[in-house]
């Protein structure tokens, strides 16, 4: 039996539903613990939600006492703590195999940089609990060297936010029909969650310059509101879209519907620096070119398998130059997908782990 810890939405999570189908796929068992509130089973494998708060110190302690309380009853031989906050639960059960997916650089994140107590404390969490670790997962080789400096040349294995085949959209959404537009307008797509230092708002000008742009926006947050009032500050409301949340097995078919995918993250922070957030990958699984900010890990990846175009942040004529590029390519020609780039082709090495 293995046990996925998660605090989120279990069906909301690309990387947890990847780790979960690999696993079931061999025949093993799989219990998962998440705060989500969705079906109670997955594949026929149980899911334990945990009701917790919004936001607060609470949130964190009662997902803990919970979970704690239900890896004790279920005794899994290996948990997967599939963030920070779960760790604490995953470790007390002392499993025969403890992974932490360390997805994030948590204790750099750009929330932490004006909370100094609460980065102390997430830092000297992590700091306690990763020795009890079997394996660090991480999702870019720079995280990995991170983590080494942090915690005396801990190692690390890249398991990268790549999508999985099963995901691939059967049909598109008719996005021009939903959004009411004509279908030689181009759709703008941001997809993921709503913070700040994501470079959401960096595509808003482009409003201004690509007359017939649409822009669509799929993802919750508490940056909304912060992204509404300047949508209403440079008048393109009527061409800004936010449909929410998009739960997963939904959200490739929207994709694959746009024109070009952004990911225009800020790097406030170390965490953002070294960013190869999912988007990049799923983006790329259906052919969607993709217009990133300069930063290495996106970089590398981008140049590599040729999936688009890098900018610096905050350079809008770099950036109204990439968008110009890839209209005028989409004319002639079209990006593929590219077989290393799905979940399948790291299958074995998570398997190697378990």
């Amino acid at each position: 039996m293995i046990a996925i810890l998660f605090l989120g939405d279990f069906f909301r999570d690309a990387r947890c539903i990847n780790m979960a189908n690999s696993i079931i796929d061999t025949g093993k068992d799989v219990i998962i613990i998440d705060s989500g509130n969705g079906s109670e089973t997955y594949r026929n494998q149980k899911i334990h939600h945990i009701a917790v708060p919004a936001s607060g110190i609470y949130k964190y302690w009662k997902f803990y006492q919970k979970s704690k309380n239900l890896l004790k009853e279920i005794s899994p031989r290996s948990i997967i703590a599939g963030d920070l906050y779960s760790l604490p639960a995953a470790s007390s059960q002392f499993p025969e195999k403890l992974i932490y997916d360390s997805r994030e650089i948590y204790t750099q994140l750009a929330g932490l940089s004006g909370s100094p107590i609460k980065q102390f404390f997430w830092s000297f969490i992590e700091k306690y609990f990763i020795r009890q670790v079997s394996t660090v997962i991480v999702t870019a080789d720079s995280d990995s060297k991170v983590l080494s400096l942090l915690y005396y040349n801990i190692s690390c294995i890249t398991l990268k936010n790549l999508p999985s085949k099963k995901n691939l959209p059967t049909s598109l959404r008719n996005l021009y029909s939903e959004l009411n537009i004509n279908k030689s307008s181009p759709i703008f797509l941001y997809q993921g969650v709503l913070h700040r230092g994501r470079g959401i708002e960096q595509v808003f000008p482009l409003l201004n310059q690509f007359q017939s742009a649409h822009y669509l926006i799929l993802g919750e947050g508490q940056y909304i509101d912060v992204l509404e009032k300047k949508v209403l500050e440079l008048g393109v409301q009527n061409r800004v879209h936010f449909f929410g949340s998009v739960p997963y097995s939904k959200l490739m078919s929207y994709t694959a519907s746009a024109t070009i995918g952004f990911s225009l993250i800020e790097p406030l922070s170390q965490s953002y620096q070294h960013a190869l957030p999912n988007k990049i990958f799923e983006y790329a699984a259906v052919g969607l070119p993709i217009i990133a900010t300069d930063l290495p890990e996106m970089n590398k990846a981008i140049t590599e398998y040729n999936l688009g175009y890098c900018v610096p942040f905050g350079d809008e004529v770099a950036l109204s130059k990439s968008v110009e590029k890839i209209l005028l390519e989409l004319t002639d020609k079209k990006y593929e997908p590219n077989d290393q780039l799905f979940w399948e082709a790291q299958t074995e090495k998570l398997l190697e782990i378990l």
